[in-house]
């Protein structure tokens, strides 16, 4: 299976496969990339530029699943009841530290390494051109009994491979099944970018899109 990233463009309409040695072009204003191993994603509305302060806190990290959500518009809803609680898998204590939603959790929620993904075509398994999208999330807010999550992707990954490693990412349920199954949103203890690393998935390492 193919372990490179998969970089999403610039107009971020589709999640495009990167092609080495070929050239590009990507919608009326796009950049031509020629033999390229990374693209930093960089045309995004000014709420969606990078903090070149920001860095990752890698104590955590927010999974997001959401059934049929093609996360085009970088925003998308999660419903409240499968939000940061026990039924979406969350530790109590962590449960505790961030189910408020208080100013001070959403801050750290900002800072943590992201996976969004729709659910898998299968129970434990998806197909192989199914991409799950590795970013961090801007913006969370609270909409009755609903989630607005805002984020901004970096780069695209193979769901599958998510699927066969859910041990080492903390996302394994019932044995015919695990997390990418259903929707919730769910904050894992786990230092997401050295899992990836280790399992050969060398996503970027700040939330700028940097090594």
């Amino acid at each position: 299976m193919n372990r490179e990233i998969q970089v999403l463009q610039p107009s971020h309409q589709d999640l495009v496969p990167y092609v080495q040695g070929g050239i590009n072009h990507f919608g009326n204003n796009g950049t031509q990339i020629a033999h390229v191993e990374t693209v930093n994603i960089h045309n995004f509305g000014i709420n969606q530029l990078p903090d070149a302060s920001l860095k990752f806190d890698n104590d955590y990290y927010n999974l997001f699943v959401i059934e049929d959500e093609t996360f085009e518009s970088l925003q998308f809803t999660v419903p409240g009841e499968v939000a940061l609680t026990k039924a979406a898998g969350m530790a109590k204590d962590i449960e505790a530290e961030f189910a408020g939603l208080t100013h001070e959790a959403i801050t750290r929620i900002k800072t943590f390494p992201s996976i969004f993904a729709s659910t898998n075509r299968g129970w434990a398994t998806t197909d192989n051109d199914h991409k799950a999208i590795y970013g961090v999330v801007t913006d969370v807010r609270p909409q009755g009994n609903s989630i607005k999550i805002s984020f901004r992707p970096i780069c695209v990954i193979s769901q599958q491979q998510l699927n066969e490693n859910a041990a080492a990412l903390g996302i394994t349920s019932a044995s015919t099944s695990n997390e990418l199954k259903r929707t919730h949103w769910a904050i894992k203890p786990i230092h997401l970018i050295e899992e990836l690393h280790r399992l050969g998935i060398n996503v970027p390492t700040t939330p700028t899109g940097a090594a």
